[in-house]
């Protein structure tokens, strides 16, 4: 695969990226990313910006041509892109917080993205977001993609 592909991470800030990095590193022959970029809001620049320069180590280390690039304004980072993942938790750590003190929390609910996925389908297949639909279908609109097709996963 020759082309140049661009990944852009809504979220970036988030402690698992340097997870998500690592596999990008381990799988770079079957999917040769030239660009990744991780992006996040002024809240968690201060939390972007370390994320940022563990993963500029790890891929500096790793020693394959991916440029990273970290930005506040996800426009920017959009445009182009081949691929968005996203690893962002609605309300920050202090929604976690909440959670995770609240006991209200039930067994089946569970305290991360994937124990919902697993109560409702039975397995955990990926994360499930608290994103609303809504938010889903402006970004959709901003990569320029149709938005009818999107309905709740169960």
């Amino acid at each position: 695969m020759s082309e140049k592909i661009k990944v852009v991470t809504i979220g970036g800030g988030s402690s698992y990226t340097p997870e998500l990095v690592d596999g990008f590193i381990k799988r770079y022959a079957e999917l040769p990313i030239s660009e990744l970029w991780l992006v996040d809001i002024p809240a968690g620049e201060e939390k972007l910006n370390i994320i940022f320069d563990l993963c500029q180590r790890m891929i500096r280390q790793a020693g394959i041509p991916m440029t990273l690039h970290k930005t506040l304004d996800r426009r920017e980072a959009l445009v182009g892109a081949h691929f968005v993942t996203t690893q962002l938790r609605v309300g920050q750590l202090q929604a976690r917080e909440k959670v995770s003190a609240s006991r209200s929390v039930t067994a089946c609910w569970g305290r991360r993205p994937t124990a919902r996925a697993a109560c409702l389908k039975g397995y955990a297949p990926f994360r499930l977001s608290s994103i609303s639909s809504a938010t889903w279908k402006r970004f959709a609109r901003m990569l320029g993609l149709s938005t009818s097709p999107i309905r709740p996963a169960w």
